[in-house]
């Protein structure tokens, strides 16, 4: 057994041995028994809660809104309303990660997004708890040690005791909800908490505390949570509960971008912070492995996929995370999971990863549902010479984050098949936003005209095809099955298609909207139009009103995407392009919302000419503020956010951006 003991010494001369210690991320969330929007999110946020438990603590307050009469906010009604104005909460159901209010819980990507943005963090306080209840009273101590500088201000170390989950035999509220999680019940100290000042690396601080039982919990399921928060900034530094934990430790990132034909090495640690032995079973789950690579655990000189080790108290035992691609562009799924064998809690830790590779300039977005139509446009960047990046439509929401477009990448496809939904709207804010960094984006599927008119009905969809791909949408039924090149289109000389009929839909029919387009290939005896071309200020666009797939040669399949690659190799016509200038904004700017008026979605543009933080808010014609779009780090260039008003009144609304020195503001209209 490959294992270590490691001995902390505290030298006060100078400072810990380790200066930093895992982080337990603190969720806040905001809650009614009359919400129906809580009703329909609260449970996939408790289950996102449970699936990362140890790593997350969560305390659930209750608001006096839509229904006053929520038993969880009358239990004490002065505490529930002090936290939720703490964080000017002002709607429910919202949830607030490390002290910063960030959405609501019906935003589980936003939930996920900034929930593991934390996890990677680490924090210079530990937090230990430790509670037991004699007689009717519940006696609580806890110990804060220093290992790292605290650079924070106003700190307050807060106490609060929650029920795990309350259960009633009819729901108390209007929306049907019976069983509710971490309910907040009582503050130990008052909301003001202790008020903690001087920390120096080395200290050891152990609090005290007994506080009366009320007759109404059930004491089964009481537990502590404690966390050290900035008063001044309201971060929370480091928050703890008392069950007893191992952590699972290693510097690799969620998401990693790498090389084709790339062996990576991922060293993890796992400690016993319990006071007792620990027994473990560590395994490796692969979930997603399209290209077959091979993923192993190392552990004493041997790859395996699971293992069992013991631990004393303070033991560590180190391994690691083996992946090796191929010469395939493609990804990988996988977690480490960390589980107690034989202890009183069945607890687990879980580390998810994903392994991306990122090769070529050409990025390929598949969304065809899984039915592997993507090969096509593999092959027929392949024997072009192209390499590229594949990305499946599912991963988009994790990753695109991770790659600066405007820059990294000349053109996007995205292959749509005859799948739907074809395009969500977050898909096309991130296309507006490399677009208008003078990106180029190729769209090649038989629905996706219908999907985005007649079943979305989608505002911004719409939006974009009249705005940036300069066209109408005239039938999503046209029967005929060949077509011949336009007369002096950029592409063809001259072209025949000829078409399968693999799909029961027929591919959509469109015209040019304001002439300013290219047609490119015509449906034979129609007036419909299968291929169009775009190119406007340093952006171009290419439509495909068919799949690449439909065409019954592979060999035109191939030309027609060299084709369109080698035109959006070139440079906008009328327009001289230079990398600096269409990249790279001069000054910061808020764009007004398009569409406006607008019922119930509208995208907001803003650019950059240098990274900064970005914070975007809406507030209401009060000045309260009813959502925060951005609250994070971005690169410079031309960004965009959609703005979802469903959950508001129709009136007038502010929208601001913050960056730095920069500030503006704008108004918009809801009209429903």
């Amino acid at each position: 057994m490959k294992t270590k003991f490691r001995i902390i010494l505290l030298l006060f001369s100078s400072s810990l041995i380790f200066s930093q210690v895992p982080k337990t991320v603190l969720m806040e969330y905001a809650t009614n028994a009359s919400c129906a929007p809580c009703a329909a999110a609260n449970p996939g946020s408790q289950a996102y809660l449970e699936s990362n438990y140890g790593r997350m603590v969560s305390i659930w307050y209750h608001g006096w809104w839509p229904g006053s009469g929520d038993p969880m906010y009358v239990a004490n009604t002065p505490e529930n309303e002090n936290r939720i104005g703490y964080y000017n909460v002002n709607a429910v159901p919202r949830f607030i990660i490390d002290g910063t209010l960030q959405g609501y819980g019906d935003e589980p990507d936003k939930m996920k997004s900034y929930a593991e943005s934390h996890f990677a963090s680490t924090s210079p306080v530990k937090l230990k708890v430790d509670s037991k209840i004699e007689n009717d009273s519940l006696d609580v101590t806890l110990t804060l040690v220093v290992y790292g500088d605290v650079t924070q201000s106003s700190l307050k170390l807060q106490t609060v005791i929650i029920e795990q989950i309350i259960t009633y035999d009819g729901a108390p509220g209007s929306n049907g909800e019976v069983s509710f999680p971490h309910v907040f019940r009582k503050f130990i100290n008052g909301v003001g908490g202790i008020d903690i000042a001087n920390l120096n690396v080395g200290d050891s601080l152990t609090y005290n505390m007994k506080e009366a039982i009320d007759s109404e919990w059930k004491r089964d399921e009481i537990a502590i949570v404690a966390f050290l928060q900035s008063n001044s900034t309201k971060e929370v530094i480091q928050a703890a509960t008392e069950r007893k934990l191992h952590s699972i430790s290693g510097n690799s990132p969620n998401i990693d971008l790498v090389n084709k034909n790339q062996s990576i090495s991922y060293p993890y640690t796992i400690t016993n912070y319990q006071s007792e032995n620990l027994k473990l079973f560590i395994s490796l789950d692969v979930t997603e492995n399209v290209a077959n690579w091979d993923a192993s655990i190392e552990y004493n000189g041997n790859s395996i996929d699971t293992f069992t080790v013991e631990l004393v108290t303070g033991e560590v035992v180190d391994f690691s995370l083996n992946v090796e691609t191929e010469d395939v562009p493609d990804h990988i799924r996988l977690s480490i999971s960390a589980k107690n064998v034989g202890g009183e809690i069945d607890y687990e830790t879980t580390l998810k990863y994903l392994v991306l590779v990122k090769a070529g300039d050409i990025m390929l977005i598949d969304d065809d549902g899984g039915n592997n139509i993507e090969s096509n446009f593999s092959r027929a960047l392949l024997n072009d010479g192209k390499d590229f990046t594949k990305i499946d439509h599912g991963l988009l929401s994790e990753v695109k984050e991770q790659f600066d477009m405007a820059n990294e990448y000349k053109a996007v496809l995205w292959n749509l098949g005859d799948f739907a939904p074809s395009l969500q709207s977050p898909d096309l804010s991130w296309i507006l936003s490399y677009l208008n960094a003078g990106g180029r984006v190729l769209f090649s599927g038989s629905d996706f005209a219908h999907d985005i008119h007649d079943v979305q009905r989608s505002t911004v969809g719409q939006f974009f095809f009249r705005n940036y791909l300069d066209v109408n949408y005239l039938t999503d039924s046209v029967e005929a099955t060949t077509l011949s090149s336009v007369p002096g289109n950029p592409l063809f000389d001259t072209l025949n298609i000829q078409l399968n009929s693999q799909y029961s839909t027929l591919p959509d029919g469109v015209s040019s909207r304001k002439g300013e387009s290219h047609m490119v290939m015509q449906f034979d005896g129609t007036d419909n139009y299968g291929i169009i071309l775009r190119e406007k200020n340093t952006y171009k666009t290419a439509y495909i009103t068919f799949g690449l797939e439909q065409i019954t040669s592979e060999t035109t399949q191939d030309l027609v995407v060299k084709k369109i690659i080698d035109w959006f190799a070139t440079p906008v016509v009328g327009v001289e392009e230079s990398s600096e200038i269409k990249l790279t904004p001069k000054n910061y700017g808020l764009e007004q919302n398009y569409p406006n008026p607008f019922n119930p979605s509208t995208v907001i543009s803003y650019q950059l000419p240098e990274f900064g933080n970005v914070k975007i808010k809406v507030y209401d014609i009060l000045g309260n503020e009813v959502a925060n779009l951005v609250n994070e780090k971005k690169n410079s260039g031309y960004h965009s956010v959609e703005f979802n008003a469903s959950h508001l009144t129709s009136g007038i609304y502010f929208y601001s951006i913050n960056v730095g020195s920069f500030y503006q503001v704008n108004k918009m209209l809801l009209i429903k």
